[in-house]
Formats: structure tokens, sequence, C-alpha cells
């Protein structure tokens, strides 16, 4: 089926705000792989080589003029302004693809230490253990 370019716009600006393809189906009484037909080259469209490098040189830029203001006040002592530098390099990396974002491996979650016992649980064992080795006493039996 052949869309209409308002057909088309109507598609787009209704899934723009949010609304299902099922949604816009119904309303506008076309299919679902219509719909899907018109976003897939609405997306092509949209997002190509050039806008992606006109996209990373944009944030290159900002993130150097951040980078500048930040700087300087590390440089006075600013400790805070100094983390931030840190975090503008890694995100900048990142970008460039030199850096990887950091993760955390399941592995290193499980093996992370256990917290320190409390004294209290800890004189709840010593309890115990006392207890489970103290001698156990055989019932007297009265003598006739």
């Amino acid at each position: 089926m052949s869309l209409e370019m308002t057909d088309c716009d109507a598609i787009i600006d209704a899934r723009v705000r949010g609304e299902s393809a099922r949604s816009i189906s119904r309303r506008l009484g076309v299919s679902l792989d219509d719909i899907f037909d018109v976003l897939d080259r609405w997306a092509t469209q949209t997002i190509n080589h050039k806008l992606r490098f006109h996209a990373l040189a944009l944030e290159l830029a900002r993130l150097d003029d951040m980078h500048k203001v930040f700087d300087a006040q590390a440089k006075t002592g600013d400790v805070a302004s100094g983390a931030l530098v840190a975090k503008l390099g890694e995100q900048r990396r990142i970008l460039l693809g030199l850096g990887l974002p950091r993760r955390q491996d399941q592995d290193t979650i499980d093996a992370q230490a256990l917290p320190a016992k409390t004294s209290t649980e800890r004189i709840a064992e010593v309890i115990n253990r006392l207890c489970l080795e103290a001698p156990v006493k055989e019932a007297e039996t009265p003598e006739n």
C-alpha cells in the first residue's frame, strides 16, 4: 500500500509523541508493516554517517569547552573540578573508541568480602561453641 506524504508525517509525529504502532495502525487504517516501513525509511534518512560525525564533533567540542573551564579550577586546587576533569577525559576516550566504559563483572561482585561480624555475633558464637563443648551429664539414678 502506498502511503501519502501526509500519512508518513502523521505516523512519524505520532511515534515521536509516544503513540504505539498498533494504535497508529488502527487510527490511520494502515498495516503495521506499512508503519514500520515508514519508520525505517525515516530512520535511515535521519541517522546517517554524516550526522554521526557531526554529533561526535559537537560533543567533543562541548567536552573541550568544559575541560578548559574545570581544568583551570582544578589547577587552583579545587578537588571536585579535578574529579570532573578526569571524568571528562574518560568520556572523551569512550567517544573516540579509545577506552571502554566502566563495568562491574558478576565475578567481582561475588568475590567481595563479607561485612565484618559485630561483637554481638562474635559473643553469640563463643557461647554456642561453649555450650556444644560442655560435658554432657548423665542423669543420676536414685539408689534404692
